[in-house]
């Protein structure tokens, strides 16, 4: 789970969350029912759900991914499932997203892009500062939530080799 908003909702995520069993549910309708229920329930007796100013119930907005599936869980509860693969969420969301889809068809590994995308967003965004963390789920293990850390946190900005051959539609000016 990727979070912004606030450090309660984090820590409500990432301490009191109790997540339920699929049991055979398509993974999409899971997220929006059993998740989203279990995800409510944690606010609500971590004191965190808010009320909108017309009193609908208020969250905060979060990134999960699962079974090589990327999530977004918006304020209102809604969740949607972004069918290129990729999304970001806070106040770089939008230099990021434009770096990763930038770098979508080179040779760049999944981490290499990724790290490309933070610096874009550390570079103009003054609301995102290193250090950073990019953590990773095991393909493998499915079920495990993090095994691999990276720290983010080097001064030097990341360079990608971007050639005709590994971006054929890009034209020299």
């Amino acid at each position: 789970i990727g979070c912004t908003t606030s450090f309660r909702m984090i820590q409500l995520l990432q301490h009191s969350l109790v997540i339920p069993e699929i049991k055979g549910k398509d993974l999409f309708k899971f997220m929006c029912t059993d998740f989203v229920n279990a995800v409510r329930t944690c606010f609500t007796e971590g004191g965190y759900l808010q009320k909108s100013e017309d009193g609908d119930d208020k969250g905060g907005t979060f990134l999960i991914g699962y079974q090589n599936r990327l999530f977004r869980m918006d304020n209102d509860f809604q969740v949607a499932e972004h069918v290129n693969g990729m999304h970001s969420i806070g106040v770089g969301k939008d230099y990021s997203l434009g770096s990763l889809y930038s770098t979508k068809f080179t040779n760049l590994t999944p981490e290499q892009r990724v790290k490309q995308a933070l610096e874009a967003a550390c570079e103009f965004s003054m609301g995102v500062t290193k250090p950073l963390l990019i953590m990773q789920t095991n393909k493998k293990l499915k079920s495990k939530p993090i095994n691999k850390l990276m720290k983010l946190d080097e001064r030097k900005p990341f360079k990608a080799k971007i050639t005709k051959e590994s971006r054929p539609d890009l034209i020299d000016i």
